[in-house]
């Protein structure tokens, strides 16, 4: 009778541990993933070897042969899955260079055999553009962990002279590597405002047709400095303060719209005075176009400052550079008979086929 009660005992013991084993065991090993980081041709280059049937778990939950590793079952799912992959892992993989947020894309899906492990891994990369290696740099990886809080991801790093590795766990899901200076923060965000600014098109056209309906000099570098400041301060309060925030499409069709009414403006020989309110109204929207560049910064506190200062003196050096080439450009090519309202009505048609194309995509 005692042998009898210690074996059911034993048996309801067996029972609740099977219980409580993570989920991973239910296709017999534990979640892993590999992730391997390096910096080539202009991206850094994602690797991402994770447990097949972890990735299958999370992309096709529904996939009744899920159980199944059958070569035609996933070689179907290979096939098929990339886009649903990249939607997966992309807002749980995230990257940041120098304090700013890296967009990335799936550019390869396969199944491997890795070695030293039983299980089949699914390998993804991903491609993260980056104009050179990072000084800082910082990983948010948050994948995997709601279905089994037991999965480990091992990490290794080389970006250029930005080595590491890491262990990434339920408790730690973050890698951070390298911090930049001063000197290195004032570089980095300079040259990215210069960069924003003459890639730009709304605001290149808005601003060439300030200096092309300013007459005299002064009224037109009035106009600009309206224009600038409106856009620093709109800046200051979207990417420094987070005060504002509007969505990225509706600023972009405000933005090109605005390329429109500035056109329409100068061809309906409007005065001075206007054109000024006109240039301070529109900077404002300008200014929150720039700040989406700088949108989801992770700066240091002592160099957010510092990194925002420097964006905003490359955008007013990209402005000012433009004021030097176009006014005196405009002002001669101005001799030709209807040189200005040919411009201003292409500009305007310009800026009309832009906010359609952004409004209505």
């Amino acid at each position: 009778m005692k042998i009898g009660r210690i074996a059911c005992v034993i048996a309801l013991l067996g029972l609740a541990l099977l219980g409580w084993t993570p989920a991973a065991s239910a296709h017999g090993n534990n979640s892993l993933a590999y992730s391997d980081l390096v910096y080539e041709d202009g991206a850094i280059r994602y690797t991402l070897q994770i447990d097949l049937y972890d990735l299958r778990t999370i992309v096709t939950p529904d996939d009744p042969d899920i159980e199944s590793e059958a070569p035609e079952v996933l070689d179907r799912f290979f096939a098929i899955a990339g886009p649903q992959v990249e939607e997966a892992l992309l807002p749980h993989l995230r990257l940041y260079a120098d304090g700013l947020p890296l967009r990335g894309k799936l550019v390869a899906l396969r199944g491997i055999a890795k070695e030293g492990e039983t299980q089949t891994f699914a390998e993804a990369v991903l491609s993260y553009p980056a104009n050179r290696p990072p000084a800082q740099f910082a990983l948010d990886y948050d994948f995997v962990f709601d279905n089994d809080q037991w999965h480990v991801n091992y990490v290794n790093v080389s970006l250029g002279r930005l080595q590491g590795t890491g262990v990434l766990v339920s408790q730690l899901r973050e890698l951070q590597l390298g911090r930049m200076s001063l000197a290195e923060a004032f570089e980095r965000y300079s040259l990215l405002g210069l960069k924003s600014w003459l890639t730009g098109y709304a605001s290149l056209l808005f601003a060439a047709v300030l200096l092309l309906t300013g007459r005299p000099l002064r009224q037109a570098m009035t106009a600009v400095a309206a224009f600038a400041g409106a856009g620093t301060i709109a800046l200051a309060l979207t990417a420094g303060l987070q005060a504002i925030v509007l969505p990225e499409r509706f600023v972009g069709a405000v933005c090109a719209l605005s390329v429109c009414c500035a056109a329409l403006h100068g061809l309906l020989s409007a005065g001075p005075r206007s054109r000024i309110w006109l240039a301070c109204g529109c900077g404002l929207v300008h200014g929150l176009f720039f700040a989406q560049t700088l949108s989801g910064m992770r700066a240091d506190a002592e160099l957010a400052a510092a990194s925002l200062t420097s964006y905003g003196l490359g955008l007013a050096a990209g402005l000012a550079l433009l004021a030097l080439v176009l006014y005196p450009t405009f002002r001669y090519a101005s001799r030709l008979k209807r040189f200005d309202p040919t411009l201003l009505s292409a500009i305007a048609l310009v800026g009309l086929a832009g906010f359609l194309s952004v409004a209505y995509r």
